[in-house]
């Protein structure tokens, strides 16, 4: 999107090797290590959350993850100025983009904080990209709370039930239970009653 001259990538690798030689490899590296560690860290705090078994705490996980992202977002934008600052259209925007501090300067004069926001929401998509594997744990440890907090609800309404008809002993033996002993144990209860 910060490349002037529209050209496909293997066309901008060689224009910016033809200017710029070894150094294109490092242009823009602070920003750039800066917003994946934003990146990095907002993505550990979402898995750590995942884990938690109360439901507004994971609630908060999304909310994390928008804003890792709008953090790493501006430090993304300047290292992609930087690198392709010797393409701009103008010697002044040239100029502007020849390193960070002048980028911080030109954007802040310009535009405003609104200026490290360009293209934001057509980069989210490649940040949930990157975050995949912390996306897919989130959505599965939720499902599987949700799916846990189900069966409970039911295993203890099957307890109740089957407690109406049990003596003592076989109460101590419910709580060692699965799921799937409780079930044949009350199949055999209601057959015996059924029975009798």
């Amino acid at each position: 999107m910060d490349y002037y001259n529209r050209k496909n990538l293997i066309g901008a690798v060689k224009d910016l090797w033809r200017v710029d030689k070894f150094h294109m490899f490092y242009k823009g590296l602070f920003c750039s290590t800066i917003a994946c560690a934003n990146l990095i860290i907002a993505n550990e705090i979402c898995e750590l959350l995942s884990f938690f078994p109360n439901d507004k705490v994971r609630a908060v996980a999304p909310l994390v993850f928008v804003m890792g992202t709008l953090m790493a977002h501006p430090f993304f934008l300047l290292s992609m100025r930087v690198q392709c600052g010797h393409f701009a259209n103008t010697l002044k925007l040239r100029e502007a983009y020849r390193n960070m501090f002048n980028a911080v300067s030109y954007i802040t004069r310009t535009k405003g904080m609104k200026g490290y926001y360009e293209g934001y929401f057509a980069s989210l998509a490649i940040y949930m990209l990157m975050s995949f594997t912390t996306i897919r744990t989130c959505i599965k440890m939720n499902y599987k709370n949700y799916l846990m907090s189900l069966q409970g609800e039911e295993f203890h309404k099957e307890i109740e039930e089957i407690s109406k008809h049990l003596g003592k002993e076989d109460l101590g033996k419910i709580e060692k239970m699965n799921n799937k002993e409780v079930n044949e144990l009350a199949k055999r209860k209601a057959e015996e009653i059924n029975e009798a």
